[in-house]
Formats: structure tokens, C-alpha cells, sequence
């Protein structure tokens, strides 16, 4: 259990901790969202390549395979990247991680 009053610098500490885990659940939110749609981006690249070299696939073919790989960079960047970035905790919820970790 907490004491009633908290010291500055225990108060100073517990900041920077938070400030700590917050950095670093942004860096692995941000590091997982952009390999995410760096490999789904080079997945739809190959397939598209590779349809192109063996079967030769018309121009409008092409073009759907470009509009294709923009809605498949679109949902990856929404669904790995700026949705789970927007739902980073605040500084309570931080610290309620912190303690359920640590108690």
C-alpha cells in the first residue's frame, strides 16, 4: 500500500518510469505496425510480380494490382499501426500495468 504522501523524488522517479514504459510500448506499437505492413506490402509486391512475369496479365489487371496494394497498405496501417497507437494508456493506465506487474 502506498503512504498517504509521496516524496518528490519518489514522485520524480515514478514520472520517469512511466515516461520509460510509455516510450517503449510506443517503439514495440510502432516497430510491430511497420514490419507488419512492410511485409503484407512485399507479400502483395511478389504476388503481383510474379502474376505479371508468368501470365503475362493485361493493363487494367496492372492497374487493379496497384489499387489493390494501396488498399492493403491502407488497412494495414489503420489496423497495426494507428489504431493499437491510439490506444496506448494514458498515465493512470500506465501506472495500473506497472503495478499489476509489480505489486
Amino acid at each position: 500500500m502506498l503512504p498517504a504522501t509521496i516524496s518528490p523524488s519518489t514522485s520524480s522517479e515514478l514520472e520517469r518510469l512511466l515516461a520509460a514504459t510509455r516510450a517503449a510500448l510506443v517503439r514495440q506499437v510502432f516497430a510491430y505496425g511497420i514490419g507488419t505492413v512492410l511485409g503484407a506490402t512485399s507479400l502483395w509486391l511478389l504476388f503481383a510480380f510474379l502474376a505479371d512475369w508468368a501470365l503475362r496479365v493485361p493493363h487494367a489487371i496492372r492497374v487493379f494490382h496497384g489499387l489493390s496494394l494501396l488498399i492493403v497498405v491502407g488497412v494495414f496501417l489503420w489496423r497495426d499501426l494507428l489504431r493499437p497507437l491510439k490506444r496506448v494508456p494514458d498515465r493512470e493506465g500506465l501506472a495500473l500495468l506497472h503495478e499489476r506487474a509489480h505489486p
